[in-house]
């Protein structure tokens, strides 16, 4: 079963996908809004009603939470990280080298400690953004000088990319002196380790970056591609970019996406049905 997200910035469960398509192991995932969690989800599944979580051995249903015999509930994105690699070592998910393994837990734990925060009050706060840029320098910093964190890819990338990629989308090309700082040679190897990891087939499950340019020049308020579900945004979204659909304005509400088009537009084949300048189209 597969319920596609609506809206959210996916920072959490993003990295556990990401080591999942690494590994190439078959799953099924849930999403719904943290602020709509179903009763049964905290009440028969995690009390603490946080994500992501991961049931090894099988959910019967859902969102009841009717566990198959044997399974285990797994939460915390970093212990689920560290448990698939665990669970699949042949998909090195961690270096064997015991001192790159090292290298690449204490990198997520300062993740976990601080870029959760700092982008959090970037996003929602008047922050300049100062102590997000301090921070991936200083991140920066323990990189080799080519490849990935620890050099090999690890799941100390799937840590990183989803904080980068909000960032990069939401802020980065919307803050003047920080889009600089970035496109500076401060962050040139930053800048490196995200080209190689958005070109990674497993970035693609959690983040469809062509959505992404078309709402950030439109929106009223920040939208990231995860909140857009199915294949039709996909195309709608193409169109923007093109040009094909100018729009006047986006909305969000419970239902999902709402877009106001400004000019008379019939997206034959684009969507299921044309559409009027005076029409909004919830999806």
């Amino acid at each position: 079963m597969t319920v596609e997200p609506k809206r959210g910035l996916v920072l959490y469960s993003a990295p556990v996908r990401i080591a999942l398509e690494e590994a190439q192991v078959k799953y099924d995932f849930v999403s719904f809004p943290l602020d709509e969690r179903p009763d049964d989800y905290v009440k028969n599944v995690y009390p603490a009603g946080k994500v992501p979580l991961m049931v090894y051995g099988g959910i019967e249903s859902f969102p009841d939470g009717k566990l198959l015999p044997g399974s285990a509930v797994i939460t915390e994105s970093l212990v689920i990280l560290e448990f698939l690699a665990d669970l699949y070592p042949d998909a090195r998910l961690l270096p064997e080298d015991p001192v790159k393994r090292s290298q690449a837990r204490i990198f997520m734990n300062t993740l976990n400690l601080r870029m959760a925060d700092d982008v959090a009050k970037w996003l929602t706060n008047n922050d300049e953004g100062e102590a997000y840029l301090d921070l991936l320098e200083a991140l920066q910093a323990t990189m080799p000088e080519v490849g990935y964190v620890v050099g090999e890819w690890s799941i100390a990338d799937a840590a990183l990319l989803p904080f980068l990629l909000v960032g990069y989308y939401v802020r980065l090309h919307n803050v003047e002196h920080v889009k600089a700082e970035w496109a500076s040679p401060r962050f040139a190897r930053l800048r490196q380790h995200y080209d190689q990891s958005i070109a990674r087939p497993s970035t693609s499950v959690t983040w469809d970056e062509v959505c992404t340019p078309a709402f950030r020049c439109t929106r009223a308020e920040p939208i990231g591609s995860t909140y857009l579900a199915g294949k039709c945004h996909q195309l709608l979204a193409r169109a923007i970019c093109d040009g094909t659909v100018i729009t006047d304005g986006m909305t969000r509400d419970r239902e999902g996406i709402c877009v106001s088009v400004a000019q008379p537009t019939t997206m034959t084949g684009l969507l299921s049905h044309p559409v009027s300048p005076s029409r909004a189209l919830s999806y």
